[in-house]
């Protein structure tokens, strides 16, 4: 009597289909890699953000914010949607760095006055260096999806650094805004 293979549950297939991933090629592994690193980044800024709009004082920026929320969760699916194209579970790895330029903000808000211009300049300022650390890695991301040719991961990755640097664009009016009240204030 010959015993046929057990069947493989889809947690199995899923555990195969990741380790096949990573053993297949060092870059896809950096690939891998990077996609988790800037699902755990957006997952912590997107924890983040609701204390900054606590923090923040001027309406243009609260704006912002409240429009960095919709879209960090948006960006959040399309990562989602990737993981998923690939056969791997959304899984986040631990970002250093994401958490330092977090903290930098939360630093803003503590040593600012509640009312001044410093801590929306401040904040602004944060909310930049978080973007285009993000950015960076997008960026890395979507050219490894052209590499190997995943239209699909690259229209979703288009989105994503499309609509960041459109974000960019805005938060660089506000930090000129900023910047010239700040130079009115020195003069007077």
């Amino acid at each position: 009597m010959k015993l046929s293979n057990p069947p493989i549950n889809r947690v199995n297939q899923k555990k195969a289909n990741n380790q096949a991933l990573i053993n297949a090629d060092y870059s896809d592994y950096t690939f891998i890699e990077h996609l988790q690193t800037i699902y755990s980044a957006e997952k912590n800024w997107l924890e983040a953000l609701p204390v900054l709009l606590l923090g923040a004082n001027s309406a243009e920026l609260l704006q912002v914010i409240n429009k960095l929320q919709r879209s960090t969760k948006e960006n959040l699916n399309r990562l989602e949607k990737i993981f998923e194209m690939l056969g791997l579970d959304s899984l986040d790895k631990d970002d250093a760095d994401v958490n330092i330029l977090i903290e930098e903000c939360y630093d803003i808000i503590d040593i600012t006055h509640r009312d001044g211009f410093l801590r929306n300049a401040g904040l602004t300022v944060c909310i930049q260096q978080v973007e285009e650390y993000q950015m960076a890695i997008y960026q890395a991301l979507l050219k490894k999806a052209r590499m190997v040719q995943k239209e699909e991961m690259i229209n979703l990755l288009k989105i994503i650094i499309h609509n960041k640097l459109r974000m960019e664009e805005r938060l660089s009016l506000i930090d000129a805004n900023y910047k010239t009240k700040e130079t009115v204030f020195e003069h007077k």
